[in-house]
């Protein structure tokens, strides 16, 4: 029974939409037929939050004292099952979100039983409600189509021989609701290719500006600035001073985009952002701070209410990058309550406070703030990077034991816990470490081959540190 669909479907819910179900399946009109009256026994019995009985104790709770029939205890759950789904469907075309698709369907109806005097007042309405909520998303454009097809279709029906038939208008609704999609789609699409090998079909990376004209989508503030994301994630070389100029374009019209919609702007410009940084151009590690001041100010780095650790790490490294260790610090201890973590969040909170003290090269105090333990496997590496590098800038014995037993993690950690390519990340950093705290200060010839080792790994992390430290021998 507890392996059923519609238990499963039941478990979803929760205790107010339970009571709404209820109170569903009591009314005749939606729970019709002669079954009704054990639908709504089944429905308590999965209800009951106890261990569930087994099927045939089931079936005699819900018919007692009859024989059993194979496939009636069925029957009867695939028919609870296509109940809630009934409620649950009315549910969401109900939902307050779902408004204008109401008022829609209600103008159509009102016109299609003949309501004339009525329906004009229905599309006023309609009209009313798209000039009160003018914040732009994918959503508000498609609700611009659905109304101007509605207008075409009456027109059409009544006005077969003259007059434009309110096509004209239809189309360029289509046209900026298509392309708020396209561009919502490959936007996401350009920014997976820069993180995994994802490969698309050819005619996707046609320009937009080639088949629709410039006066469809240049006067709409969400397509101008989705149109500019998507010319920065497909050029070879992004520019800092034009993603400044969209982060600038997004505060000007905060107002005017729908929430959703503005943080996943943001979110384009701090992962494109970050991506080049990785890939060494530093110039936009300044750009990304004040984006990140900017969403920390305005709110859209947040998740209801709180940071996820890896945002909190994000801003802390970003700061950290430009010399801001100080402003970090404030940060760190500002939000070290609002992370969104409760089994680690005093782990990262003491990493990213350690992080920011090795920066201002205060090491042993950073060694003494690093957590001891992290059920993050990403954050745990980085601390364990982090507490190898201490030693090392504090000249310590432990070294080559913390190196050893970093190493045998490293080596003995099984696939489902640590990927080849983190392994060879991992591995590629411990064996340089080793090399540089072994090599003979002076040893020009040692140090060389060292940096060119460091210099030629492709897949490496912390090689900049390494790189600095392996020039400080000569």
């Amino acid at each position: 029974m507890d392996q059923s669909y519609v238990h499963q479907l039941l478990q979803t819910l929760s205790r107010d939409e339970l009571e709404g179900l209820g109170q569903f399946l009591s009314c005749a009109y939606f729970n019709q037929g002669v079954n009704q009256g054990k639908v709504l026994q089944l429905f308590e019995l999965l209800c009951k939050g106890e261990p569930l009985p087994e099927k045939e104790d089931a079936y005699a709770l819900v018919f007692p004292g009859q024989p059993w029939v194979a496939g009636k205890l069925d029957k009867l759950m695939s028919e609870l099952s296509g109940l809630v789904r009934k409620f649950l469907l009315t549910e969401r075309y109900f939902a307050a979100g779902n408004s204008f698709s109401q008022s829609l369907d209600w103008a159509v109806i009102t016109r299609e039983r003949g309501l004339t005097a009525r329906y004009p007042q229905n599309i006023q309405k309609l009209e009313r409600q798209l000039e009160d909520h003018p914040r732009e998303s994918v959503d508000y454009y498609f609700r611009h189509f659905q109304l101007a097809y509605e207008k075409y279709d009456v027109q059409s029906v009544n006005n077969r021989f003259r007059g434009d038939l309110y096509i004209p208008q239809t189309v360029a609704s289509l046209d900026a609701y298509y392309l708020a999609c396209r561009l919502e789609l490959l936007n996401l699409l350009s920014l997976q290719q820069k993180l995994t090998s994802v490969e698309a079909p050819a005619h996707l990376s046609l320009s937009f500006k080639d088949f629709l004209p410039e006066e469809t989508w240049s006067h709409h503030v969400l397509l101008s600035i989705a149109a500019k994301i998507h010319d920065q994630l497909n050029t070879d070389a992004p520019s800092a001073e034009a993603v400044m100029e969209i982060l600038a374009l997004l505060q000007q019209h905060e107002q005017r985009i729908a929430p959703p919609t503005l943080q996943h702007f943001f979110a384009y410009l701090r992962s494109l952002c970050t991506l080049l940084i990785q890939q060494g151009n530093m110039s936009f590690a300044p750009v990304l701070h004040d984006i990140q001041r900017d969403n920390l100010e305005r709110g859209h780095l947040f998740h209801e209410g709180k940071l996820s650790p890896s945002a909190y790490l994000s801003v802390v490294k970003t700061a950290v990058a430009i010399g801001k260790c100080e402003w970090a610090l404030d940060f760190i201890e500002t939000y070290r309550d609002r992370i969104l973590s409760e089994e680690d969040k005093q782990s990262y909170y003491a990493y990213n406070k350690a992080l920011c003290l090795f920066e201002l090269k205060r090491y042993q105090e950073a060694l003494d703030t690093l957590p001891q333990s992290f059920s993050d496997l990403m954050y745990l590496l980085q601390c364990r990077r982090l507490e190898l590098k201490l030693y090392f800038e504090l000249d310590s014995p432990l070294l080559p034991y913390k190196i050893d037993a970093h190493k045998m993690y490293i080596s003995r950690a099984s696939k489902k816990i640590i990927s080849d390519e983190t392994r060879e990340l991992e591995s590629g950093f411990i064996n340089l470490l080793l090399q540089i705290s072994q090599c003979p200060p002076g040893d020009e010839a040692k140090i060389t081959r060292i940096i060119q080792r460091i210099q030629e790994k492709k897949l490496i992390v912390e090689r900049s540190w390494l790189l600095e430290k392996a020039g400080a021998l000569k």
